[in-house]
């Protein structure tokens, strides 16, 4: 069994967020990957308003409803982690990359994504209607689904049910 140390000292696990997005340890890259690619990114401290923003930004209607499910009742492996200086500077050096990701994404990204969606205030708000909540692939690609798609798995079904 690893223990927590050495799974940070696991250099296919430092800057995670950066190499995933990314494909490398390139923090440039990553940046621009998500300004330019991404439509959304949240932040877990804000969820239920990064989660609004999805809702209003989506081309597609979402439905966000959710419940939490296995929420830890006390963070001991956490106050053990960040309350040791050795495990907290070895975490922070292990991600360096990841925290400033984080912080454009904090500084740059979510406030730009909040006024797209809220121009008028805060993100509990009213949305922008702005005419783009439902653009025309959106509504093409509805009515294929609509009109050619349900026959064709209809059609598929009635095939394989008689041959």
């Amino acid at each position: 069994a690893y223990a927590f140390a050495d799974y940070l000292r696991d250099p296919a696990l430092h800057n995670l967020q950066v190499k995933t997005i990314a494909g490398s340890e390139d923090l440039d890259k990553a940046r621009q990957e998500l300004a330019q690619h991404y439509l959304w990114v949240g932040l877990t401290e804000r969820f239920d308003e990064s989660l609004r923003i999805l809702q209003v930004l989506s081309p597609y209607p979402l439905d966000l409803r959710y419940h939490r499910l296995h929420v830890a009742k006390e963070n001991s492996a956490k106050r053990e982690v960040l309350d040791d200086p050795g495990k907290r500077s070895l975490l922070a050096e292990q991600n360096a990359l990841d925290m400033e990701l984080y912080r454009f994404v904090e500084a740059v990204l979510y406030p730009a994504q909040l006024r797209r969606a809220f121009p008028g205030g805060t993100g509990m708000g009213a949305p922008a209607e702005n005419g783009k909540r439902y653009p025309y692939r959106y509504k093409l690609n509805r009515a294929y689904h609509q009109a050619v798609y349900r026959n064709l798995v209809k059609l598929r079904r009635l095939l394989n049910a008689s041959g």
